[in-house]
C-alpha cells in the first residue's frame, strides 16, 4: 500500500533518541476519501461529530503536505518525521531540514488549546527549533506567542 501512495509512514525522528521516544512509524492515508470510506463515514456531517474527527483532521493536514512535497520531487519521508514521548508533551509532525526542526500541531478545533507549548518541550531536548505552526481551523495566519503560527488548514495546497 506505501509503494503504491495509497498510505504514507512516517518515521520517528530519533535524534537524540532515548528509550521513551517512540521508534514506530505512524500509519497516514494519503486519500481521506478512501479513509472516510473504509470507516463507513457517508457524509462530512457525520465525520464532524464523531470521535475520530481529530485523527482525520490530521491525516487530511498531514497527507497535504506530504503530496506537496512529492510534486516538488522530494521524498516526504527524509523531511516529515513524527516525535513523541510516552507520557509526555508531543508535536504531531517534525519538518526537519539541515540546519533546524519545525514543530507542526494539528488540531481540529478554530481554537486549539494551548499546543504551542508543547515546541518548548523540544528545545529543552537540545534541538534547534525554527518557530512552529499550529495549523487549525481558524480563518486567519495569527501568532501564538514569540515561538508559533496558528495557520488556517485552508491554505494548504
Amino acid at each position: 500500500m506505501e509503494s503504491s501512495g495509497i498510505i504514507f509512514l512516517m518515521p520517528p525522528y530519533l535524534a537524540h533518541s532515548r528509550r521513551a521516544a517512540s521508534k514506530a512509524p505512524k500509519l497516514y492515508f494519503m486519500d481521506t476519501g478512501l479513509c472516510a470510506w473504509l470507516n463507513k463515514w457517508p457524509n462530512a456531517s457525520m465525520l464532524a461529530q464523531c470521535s475520530m474527527n481529530g485523527a482525520f483532521f490530521e491525516t487530511y493536514v498531514v497527507s497535504e503536505i506530504a503530496k506537496n512535497l512529492l510534486a516538488h520531487n522530494l521524498d516526504p519521508s527524509d523531511w516529515l518525521f513524527h516525535y513523541s514521548i510516552k507520557g509526555r508533551n508531543e508535536a504531531c509532525l517534525l519538518y526537519a531540514d539541515a540546519c533546524s526542526i519545525t514543530p507542526i500541531q494539528i488540531e481540529a478545533g478554530v481554537k486549539p488549546a494551548r499546543r504551542a507549548r508543547n515546541f518548548q518541550h523540544l528545545a529543552k531536548r537540545g534541538f534547534e527549533v525554527a518557530p512552529g505552526l499550529v495549523f487549525s481551523c481558524t480563518d486567519k495566519i495569527r501568532p501564538v506567542g514569540k515561538s508559533a503560527w496558528f495557520v488556517p488548514a485552508s491554505l494548504l495546497p
